[in-house]
């Protein structure tokens, strides 16, 4: 804890994103008198965002919070900015950082017709005091609590129903089913020694072709640690999902590994039509270098989505619509040179999205994967 109290300000900088990154509850006490007394306003500012991580370092409550962002985001696709706003009200009683995301803004303010930070208020107050927001905005109204005996008859039919339902029907095998029928035809394929998934939509396909998701992990990691992230999120946005099974990524890449993404890739697209426009190809960690030096090698590709990339290769000169959205969490260790990165795409003309996720360290969270999937469905529609 010496560090906390360190001469050099450097020194107590890493020693803050130390502490947050270890989940060290017990340097609370140092964080919040650096956050009220640093010499350094940058480090007091640094302190207090980690005062605010590790107080609120609830993984169940961050974890509904994303759901109820995700719920956001659907509802702001299908226009029903009421319902939006009523989702990001209870994601924002959760976790409060998700008033720095400007989707949410741009939610909250539609939907209030306020400033930024008023929406915000709005929307917190509606959502703790039982109010609902005015259909002629600018505030909020009186939510009516009435009793209603037929909602309440209803409510103990509906229990008595699903309590018959749980007890003769395993869960899991509840959940199993509704993938298989009701969403995917998934199917786990070989090429080359290089297994992989491919989940196509039963949906009708979309004018002019299937859009291609192709999400590569992290170094180790497996592909299905990565399915349960993007397949039904992938099935709700209409896009062909192709995850291949790497687990480890052998040097040098691009001569045991993008081609063999790209041998995958010319196997989905000689089964299925693709969209012309070209796959996008996501990347998390290690995964995220991997599919950015695939964009810089081979053709075909509309767009590149990094997560916490330990590097990000820049696009060949000739082609200047390649779009990049990169994504760092707040306290990645690889941030850095994401910046840096993201200033040399850009000064190449190429169209590029960088977004800071609060609150993050180097983990893949549901946040990142919304707005992955936000950022798809508005290149393919």
């Amino acid at each position: 804890m010496a560090d906390f109290q360190h001469p050099d300000p450097q020194q107590r900088r890493q020693a803050i994103i130390a502490a947050v990154r270890q989940h060290d509850l017990s340097a609370l006490p140092f964080l919040r008198v650096l956050a009220a007394q640093d010499s350094v306003i940058e480090l007091r500012e640094l302190a207090q965002k980690a005062v605010i991580r590790l107080e609120k370092d609830d993984p169940l409550q961050l974890d509904r919070a994303a759901e109820y962002y995700v719920q956001m985001l659907q509802f702001y696709k299908q226009q029903r900015l009421s319902e939006a706003a009523k989702a990001l009200g209870k994601a924002l009683t959760l976790d409060p950082t998700f008033a720095e995301d400007q989707i949410a803004l741009k939610v909250a303010t539609s939907a209030t017709g306020l400033k930024p930070d008023e929406a915000i208020r709005a929307l917190i107050n509606a959502q703790q005091y039982g109010q609902n927001l005015r259909a002629d905005h600018g505030g909020w109204q009186k939510r009516a609590r009435e009793f209603n005996p037929l909602r309440v008859l209803f409510l103990l039919i509906l229990i008595a129903m699903m309590g018959l339902l749980f007890a003769n029907t395993n869960v899991f095998d509840l959940y199993r089913s509704s993938l298989e029928l009701g969403a995917w035809r998934e199917q786990l394929r070989l090429k080359d020694g290089i297994d992989y998934y491919l989940f196509v939509p039963i949906n009708p396909m979309p004018a002019p072709g299937w859009g291609i998701l192709v999400v590569l992990g992290d170094q180790f990691q497996r592909a299905e640690e990565l399915i349960p992230f993007f397949a039904e999120a992938a099935n709700q946005h209409n896009v062909v999902l192709v995850v291949p099974n790497f687990g480890e990524y052998p040097e040098p890449y691009n001569e045991y590994v993008t081609p063999q993404i790209d041998q995958i890739l010319e196997e989905v697209r000689a089964e299925v039509t693709a969209d012309p426009l070209g796959a996008v190809i996501f990347g998390y960690g290690k995964g995220g270098e991997i599919a950015s030096l695939y964009a810089a090698e081979y053709y075909q590709v509309a767009a590149v989505i990094t997560v916490n990339a330990t590097d990000v290769r820049l696009p060949p000169t000739d082609a200047p619509d390649l779009v990049y959205f990169v994504m760092y969490g707040a306290y990645a260790d690889f941030a850095t040179v994401g910046v840096e990165r993201a200033q040399e795409i850009e000064q190449r003309g190429n169209p590029i999205e960088f977004l800071v996720i609060p609150r993050s360290v180097n983990e893949l969270n549901r946040t990142q994967i919304a707005r992955a999937m936000q950022f798809v469905w508005e290149l393919y529609r």
